[in-house]
């Protein structure tokens, strides 16, 4: 499918007849769609989901299942919170495994990257929404209120990100 990006952030534009469109705003809606009615999706200055490999929340989302469903885990076990210095832990082990060559963990067959990074993936919730500060063990960790999704983007996200909504506020 032919794709062109236009220039606004995460704005794409479809050229495939009939596609629906995802586009920033309602000019740059080509004539010949708005002539033949067809759909628009306007996703402007929201993160692009598909840069995220699918591969990468298929095996997160398949280990936790597994974990779940062979007992080793109550489901969202992971929201009760778990200190931060033990999922630390456990990514650098996950990461030294991998480095030195180990592809899956002995105990539960699980891919070491996959392992680290649903470790990873909790970590990185608990930082965005802040609310496990009690379980915060880091030296000097600083606990802040809950965030928006445009407060997460502008403090956590990509550099370019922070500068476009700095300039756009």
């Amino acid at each position: 499918m032919p794709e062109e990006t236009n220039k606004h952030y995460g704005a794409r534009v479809f050229q495939t007849p009939g596609y629906e469109q995802d586009i920033g705003k309602a000019s740059d809606i080509p004539e010949a769609l708005k002539a033949a009615g067809k759909g628009v999706k306007r996703s402007m200055g929201k993160p692009d989901l598909s840069l995220v490999p699918n591969e990468f929340t298929l095996l997160i989302a398949d280990n936790m299942t597994n974990a779940v469903n062979s007992g080793k885990y109550e489901k969202h076990n992971w929201l009760k919170g778990i200190p931060y210095s033990a999922l630390v832990a456990a990514t650098r082990r996950h990461l030294d495994a991998f480095e030195m060559g180990e592809h899956h963990s002995e105990d539960d067959g699980v891919m070491h990257l996959v392992a680290a990074g649903t470790c990873l993936a909790f970590l990185t919730t608990y930082e965005v929404r802040q609310s496990y500060g009690e379980l915060d063990d880091r030296k000097d960790a600083a606990v802040n209120q809950s965030l928006t999704l445009d407060e997460v983007l502008a403090k956590f996200g990509s550099r370019a990100t922070r500068e476009r909504m700095a300039s756009t506020s």
